[in-house]
């Protein structure tokens, strides 16, 4: 606020004017007799005119800023209306006035003359301000209503949206799946394939040794005889050498034994660790999967050709039956050797089998989760919308209460206004009786002074003797007589 333009000094009167930018926070009086009369003359308190500060106006604890500023704003444009309004007749008043009247006689002059047409034009105001009310709170009520359809289209919009991105990722969870689907069923053609073409390599390895196996045998045939001759001779060396083999093949089998509970271990552990780290180095097991197959592979080769050469060499030295336990050797280790193949491929089964069971179940999981963040984030949403409403409500009912309340007071305090003019007019005509009491006492008072004048100057000539009249005045004696009234009805 302004500071005020004339400030109130001691030796100064506060006038109207000075109430129009006067500070909020300084206290100030009206001290202005005519200003006071005015005030007086239209039924309007000083106190209603001073400023009074924001905070001044809460009155309950539950009021929002909003309606505490609409309250204070309310004052202050009724405040500014009264001064504008007791300014505009106290000027009249003045100009109409001689320039030598008093403040006191000016207000006995025009109190009735003002009374009856300030009343109605503030009446008149105050119906007009009640119907430019009503009109505004219509506007904010239409205002209101297109707040609040524009919400409804925008939450619509909101919901549109959400479904749509809820589409879109249900879609997009669908081509994921269907990627993954392809890529499994790709990674299960190419191991089909390459189990087919193992399965190639293990018919050309068997038609080899069959060829192989033929040729022994056709030269067995013809050594034959030879074997014959010389079995009687061999006998016993057959023998030892039995013992031998059977010691070898002993060792061997503990060799296996060991190689295979290595592999074993070695693949459990390759196993354990490939679980952990299954889709960064699955490339990797493939491929060292193919290079350990080629490398029995080879081993088979190289051992059949170690096999195939030492029956060459051995092929006038041992018997056929030394032959015929090489090769049931040879196919025991290839039985062995195709046992751990289909052990490894049962066990890549069944982690494979185990792995898609947990890339389903991590999925489900993952669409449960998202499903239930969804219905979370779309309950969030609607409770946060719920209580927007009810608070909107609340605010709307307290703009209500508090427009009502305002409307409620502007009408009692025209009430009260009529009333303070009605009694001061009644005082106003009150006074004018005594007025006229007073000065119909002053007359008679003269008169009877006169009339005791001429009296006593007849009693002069007359002389003494003659009867006198009562000295007592007639105001004295009406005096006298409403003090004695006034005792005996309190008696």
């Amino acid at each position: 606020m302004m500071q005020s333009p004339h400030p109130a000094t001691p030796s100064r009167l506060v006038t109207l004017e000075d109430l129009v930018g006067c500070d909020e926070n300084v206290p100030v009086t009206l001290t202005s007799p005519r200003s006071k009369e005015v005030c007086k003359m239209h039924g309007i308190l000083p106190r209603e005119l001073y400023p009074r500060p924001q905070h001044s106006f809460v009155e309950f604890r539950e009021e929002t800023p909003e309606i505490v500023e609409r309250k204070y704003r309310h004052f202050c444009s009724r405040r500014m209306e009264k001064l504008n309004f007791l300014i505009e007749r106290r000027n009249q008043l003045i100009l109409s006035m001689p320039a030598n009247i008093t403040p006191d006689q000016m207000g006995s002059i025009s109190r009735m003359s003002h009374t009856h047409s300030a009343s109605e034009e503030i009446i008149e105001r105050e119906s007009q301000k009640l119907d430019e009310r009503v009109q505004r709170e219509e506007r904010l009520a239409e205002r209101a209503e297109a707040l609040r359809r524009q919400r409804e289209e925008e939450q619509a919009l909101k919901e549109m949206k959400l479904e749509m991105a809820e589409k879109r990722f249900q879609g997009a969870i669908m081509e994921r799946e269907e990627a993954r689907n392809n890529h499994l069923l790709m990674n299960a053609e190419k191991k089909q394939a390459r189990q087919h073409r193992a399965k190639e390599t293990r018919h050309v390895q068997e038609d080899f040794l069959e060829e192989k196996r033929a040729f022994l045998q056709h030269k067995e045939d013809n050594s034959q005889r030879q074997l014959d001759q010389q079995r009687q001779s061999l006998d016993l060396q057959r023998d030892h050498k039995r013992d031998l083999q059977n010691r070898r093949t002993e060792e061997a089998k503990k060799r296996r034994e060991a190689l295979e509970r290595d592999r074993r271990l070695q693949f459990e552990s390759r196993l354990n660790s490939k679980h952990a780290r299954q889709m960064e180095f699955e490339r990797e097991r493939l491929e060292k999967q193919a290079s350990a197959q080629a490398a029995i592979e080879r081993k088979q080769k190289t051992e059949f050709m170690r096999a195939s050469k030492l029956q060459d060499d051995l092929e006038n030295k041992r018997l056929r039956g030394e032959a015929q336990e090489i090769v049931s050797q040879q196919k025991f280790e290839e039985h062995q050797l195709q046992m751990e193949d289909r052990h490894l491929q049962f066990k890549e089964k069944h982690l494979q089998k185990s792995k898609r069971i947990d890339e389903v179940k991590a999925r489900s999981r993952a669409i449960e989760e998202a499903k239930k963040e969804v219905a979370t984030a779309r309950l969030l949403e609607k409770e946060s919308k719920q209580a927007q409403a009810n608070e909107l409500q609340r605010q709307q009912r307290a703009w209500e209460a508090n427009e009502k309340r305002l409307k409620a007071g502007v009408v009692r305090e025209a009430v009260e206004r009529q009333k303070r003019i009605d009694a001061y007019n009644l005082e106003l005509r009150q006074k004018q009786l005594q007025d006229k009491l007073d000065k119909m006492e002053d007359a008679e008072e003269l008169k009877w002074r006169a009339a005791h004048e001429r009296r006593q100057r007849l009693d002069m000539i007359r002389g003494p003797g003659t009867p006198r009249m009562s000295a007592t005045s007639p105001r004295l004696a009406s005096r006298r007589s409403h003090s004695a009234g006034t005792s005996r009805t309190g008696v």
